[in-house]
């Protein structure tokens, strides 16, 4: 085999380097992440019907359990929705592209080599649904914090499998 036949065509890197580092994993945002809005809706809701049933429909309390039940749930799911979408994180080609749910296009990118520790942050909820916060410590200070992610357990062994020396045994 000839040097140019162990190329990668799109990339250019040598087919032992491509079978190193491509890793075709990536996560994103987890579902939990519309609870807040889910139960907002909920409460209010259910505290306008009772008010309602009760009589006291026509109430202050009643009025403003309306106005948040209409106007607070569309806000919340709206910027959910946009954390969801804007929520992830790719290991490929050796370098972690990583976007935290900002606003803007805040994609960061973190070479493997620089990655020093990958750790999990978890709620009771997140526990109970499989949803955690990802934090990347990089040997070049630039800690990279994900929140939202599902299967966070998933990204540690994604990350830790391919960043661990080779020559290490387990």
């Amino acid at each position: 085999m000839t040097t140019g036949d162990s190329q990668d065509p799109a990339t250019g890197a040598s087919a032992e380097s491509a079978a190193i580092w491509t890793v075709p994993y990536s996560a994103s945002a987890h579902w939990a992440l519309f609870l807040p809005t889910v139960l907002i809706a909920l409460l209010y809701g259910l505290a306008w019907l009772i008010l309602y049933l009760a009589g006291l429909g026509d109430s202050d309390l009643a009025r403003l359990c309306l106005v948040v039940f209409v106007v607070a749930p569309p806000l919340i799911g709206a910027y959910a929705l946009f954390r969801y979408e804007t929520i992830g994180l790719t290991l490929a080609e050796g370098r972690l592209l990583v976007n935290s749910g900002g606003f803007g296009a805040d994609i960061r990118e973190i070479p493997l080599n620089e990655v020093r520790a990958v750790t999990v942050k978890r709620g009771l909820v997140g526990r109970l649904v499989d949803m955690g916060t990802v934090r990347i410590e990089t040997g070049s200070g630039r800690d990279v914090v994900v929140p939202g992610l599902a299967a966070p357990q998933t990204v540690v062994r994604a990350v830790t499998a391919i960043t661990k020396p080779t020559g290490a045994s387990t």
